[in-house]
C-alpha cells in the first residue's frame, strides 16, 4: 500500500472525514489504541472478538498527478457503516 500511494503518477488527496466519522472514531473498543489520523477512516470495523482491527482506512480514490484536484473529502451516511469517499477534479 505505501508504495501505491507514493507511486509518482498518483496523488493521495487523503480526504478528510465529516463530523459522523468524528464521532465514529471515537466510540469505546478498539479505537481507544488508534495510530492514525482518525478523520481518514473509511471503514468502522466490528470492536468485538479475539483482535479487532476497529476503524481503519481502506477506501482510496487516487487521481493522476496530471489531474487538477479542487476538492475531497470522505461522508459516512450513518455511524457505524463505511463512508463513501470523493474527489473532484479538473482535466489537464
Amino acid at each position: 500500500l505505501t508504495e501505491l500511494l507514493s507511486h509518482p503518477a498518483l496523488r493521495d488527496p487523503r480526504q478528510r472525514a465529516d463530523e459522523g466519522a468524528s464521532r465514529s472514531a471515537v466510540d469505546a473498543g478498539r479505537n481507544g489504541q488508534h495510530r492514525g489520523d482518525p478523520s481518514l477512516d473509511t471503514a468502522d470495523f466490528n470492536d468485538e472478538g479475539r483482535n479487532p482491527p476497529g476503524n481503519l482506512r481502506v477506501d482510496y480514490v487516487l487521481p493522476g498527478r496530471d489531474l487538477d484536484v479542487v476538492g475531497a473529502g470522505l461522508h459516512w451516511p450513518e455511524l457505524g457503516r463505511g463512508a463513501v469517499v470523493w474527489v473532484d477534479v479538473l482535466p489537464p
